[in-house]
């Protein structure tokens, strides 16, 4: 048996439909191409050469960029429409064809790649209450494999500010600060981008009794009236 070809529409090569789905599938057990070639190591199959699995990689990952921000807006007009099925006045200002700026009640969390504070990656999220939507995330990484080949080859100065300049636009790393300020600084970016992203004020943060991403939220004091905290009854004391 053999998967079925398909036509990649870059370039005159045709694909194995099965090599793009291992690379999600690798991406979904939160590994890379060490990850597919110990799975088909175990499989006691040939695993996909190299440049073939990050030639998919870029597809597949930008595939999923793009399937997350659908998703989000969905997840927006979802929130919209329940807010306005509870809140007569929003409603009523929606009917006229305004499009008013809604403050929601989000539960915020951030979670590591791997615990101790020593990830090199972290993502904040900030979920409606009222709806059990996630309404956005915001993805924090110290580390990003292309910056660290650079700077392992020790280049004269200006070559690497050069390097890096150009490198910048598709760069992935993003903090520079401990792992644990990753759910703080997540947050001060999602409260920041809220507003101008779905037209949401967070007006409420739910959270547990590490109080620190609120803290950092309220330093960054993003909204004309302050945030008020909730704290889950499971941290409450």
């Amino acid at each position: 048996m053999s998967s079925p070809r398909m036509q990649d529409s870059d370039s005159k090569n045709i694909d194995f439909e099965v090599n793009p789905m291992m690379v999600l599938f690798s991406h979904e057990v939160g590994g890379s191409y060490a990850v597919l070639e110990t799975f088909s190591a175990v499989m006691g199959i040939p695993a996909m050469h190299l440049q073939t699995y990050q030639r998919h990689d870029k597809k597949v990952t930008a595939a999923e960029v793009e399937a997350g921000s659908a998703m989000l807006q969905r997840s927006a007009a979802a929130v919209q429409k329940a807010y306005a099925e509870t809140y007569e006045d929003l409603r009523e200002a929606l009917d006229r064809g305004e499009n008013p700026i809604i403050n929601i009640s989000v539960s915020y969390d951030g979670t590591w790649q791997k615990r101790g504070f020593t990830s090199l990656f972290g993502v904040g999220v900030a979920i409606d209450v009222l709806t059990g939507l996630v309404v956005d995330y915001k993805i924090l990484s110290k580390y990003f494999h292309a910056c660290a080949l650079a700077e392992s080859k020790h280049l004269p100065a200006e070559e690497l500010a050069a390097w890096k300049a150009e490198h910048s636009p598709d760069c992935c790393r993003n903090h520079f600060k401990s792992s644990k300020a990753m759910e703080s600084e997540a947050a001060q970016i999602l409260w920041n981008e809220s507003e101008a992203t779905f037209g949401f004020l967070y007006a409420e943060m739910l959270c547990d009794g590490d109080s620190s991403a609120y803290k950092a939220v309220c330093e960054e004091d993003p909204y004309p009236t302050k945030v008020e905290k909730l704290d889950c009854t499971n941290h409450a004391h």
